[in-house]
Parts: structure tokens; C-alpha cells; sequence
């Protein structure tokens, strides 16, 4: 049993060192400063302004409609961070879970 919580906590400390690696290499790329950059225009607007909030995006959403460079690398910084998560909260689901059948 105890074994098994010393697994699931070197999965999740290791999951969670390559993810933060994973994002440090990603952040040295260009696809990274084109995504953030269409994240910053996303969020421009506060989101208590709703109206507003509705028309900047349909805004991003033209904008990336005409640049398939910058839509390929959202769509990439997106799946990249979906993936990653998943992967870590998997990793700790597994640890309380471990962990919990000790007690």
C-alpha cells in the first residue's frame, strides 16, 4: 500500500516537472507569442462588460479567420495546455486516491 502512494507522488511530481518544462520551452517559440498575443485581445475587455466583451471576440474571431498562422498556433497553445492539465490532474486523482486507501 505504501508503495503505491510513493508511485502515484513520483508520477505526480514528475507529470508536474515535465509540464513546467514543457511550458518553458513552449514560451521560447513564436506560436507562444502569437497565442498569447490573441489571448491579450481576447481579454482586453473586462468581462462584466458583456456587450462589449461579445463584440471583441467576434472581432478575434475575424481576425482569426484571416490568419490561419495565428489560428493554427492558438489552436496549438490551446490543446497544448487541455493536454498538460489533464495529464497532471490524472496524476494527483491517482495520488488521492492512493493515498486515501492507506488511510
Amino acid at each position: 500500500m505504501f508503495l503505491g502512494v510513493v508511485a502515484a507522488l513520483a508520477a505526480a511530481v514528475g507529470t508536474g516537472l515535465q509540464a513546467w518544462q514543457a511550458f518553458v520551452d513552449m514560451a521560447a517559440t513564436e506560436d507562444a507569442v502569437l497565442a498569447v498575443a490573441v489571448q491579450d485581445l481576447r481579454d482586453e475587455v473586462p468581462r462584466r462588460r458583456v456587450r462589449l466583451r461579445r463584440e471583441q471576440r467576434a472581432i478575434v474571431k475575424q481576425l482569426l479567420e484571416e490568419s490561419p498562422t495565428e489560428r493554427a498556433a492558438w489552436r496549438r497553445l490551446r490543446r497544448f495546455l487541455y493536454s498538460w492539465g489533464l495529464l497532471c490532474i490524472a496524476a494527483l486523482y491517482v495520488l488521492v486516491e492512493q493515498v486515501l486507501a492507506v488511510l
